[in-house]
């Protein structure tokens, strides 16, 4: 692949062996020039906080493991049966969750997503249920995960606010749905395992614990313009609410 490329990019956020990511292929140069590219990192490094543009030219204060951990989780990345073992693993977990306890999962692709407006469904859209839902498991049971649906692919306006935060953001939704995908560490964890912590959570929707909720979160002062599910603040609508789902889930996970 990289063989027929004229320039490739590769994001060092989340790799199996080191914190990487994705690699951006380009076949024709006249498609995008220097200057392009150059504009395309100026914006990338105002959206975000991450740090764009290290290359590995001066290794960029990456150590000498640190080099080698990122090769081995390139070979992973394109090691056909490494990648298949994941999606398998995902959709293993999904039909295990959506079979034994009737969870609303969104099936495909090569992670778990848990479509968050119908395992709380009195929670509006405009309170970001996919976003709630994370801040409830990454509380009781530290599983983290993303907002996929209504932050992300949502129309928005803004609002400019005097603070020192930024700007206030008002989200106008186009979409009906709102899903949150969980964070599944690469070749981290066996299928046993994964099942007993996600039984928790398939348990307590079974048994309407999560029919009642209604808070949810605002979103407030966000800094990364573009990436919301990413780099947003929120105020909770009910944090009484927030902190009892939590601790009933917590009290469940002491027992496994």
């Amino acid at each position: 692949m990289l063989a027929e490329a004229d320039f490739a990019t590769m994001s060092l956020k989340k790799m199996y062996a080191h914190c990487g990511g994705a690699i951006l292929v380009n076949r024709n140069s006249k498609v995008l020039s220097e200057q392009q590219i150059e504009a395309m990192g100026v914006t990338i490094k105002r959206q975000t906080t991450t740090d764009y543009g290290n290359g590995y030219r001066s290794y960029s204060g990456l150590m000498g493991d640190g080099m080698v951990e990122i090769i081995a989780g390139l070979v992973c990345a394109v090691d056909e049966e490494i990648v298949g073992k994941r999606i398998a693993q995902c959709g293993m977990v999904s039909c295990y969750l959506k079979d034994r306890y009737d969870f609303p999962i969104i099936h495909g692709g090569h992670a778990i997503y848990v479509a968050a407006d119908q395992v709380l469904p009195n929670v509006p859209l405009a309170n970001c249920p996919a976003e709630y839902l994370n801040a409830i498991f990454m509380r009781s049971l530290q599983i983290r995960g993303c907002g996929l649906g209504y932050l992300v692919y949502g129309q928005r306006t803004t609002v400019k606010d005097a603070g020192e935060e930024g700007e206030n953001v008002i989200f106008k939704n186009k979409l009906n749905m709102d899903s949150l995908r969980l964070a599944v560490p690469r070749c981290e964890y066996t299928n046993e395992e994964m099942i007993a912590f996600l039984s928790i959570i398939g348990e307590a929707y079974a048994e309407g614990k999560f029919q009642d909720l209604k808070g949810g979160l605002t979103p407030v002062n966000y800094v990364d313009n573009g990436f919301y599910h990413f780099g947003g603040k929120y105020a909770f609508h009910d944090e009484a609410e927030f902190t009892k789902i939590s601790s009933v889930l917590r009290e469940s996970a002491d027992q496994v």
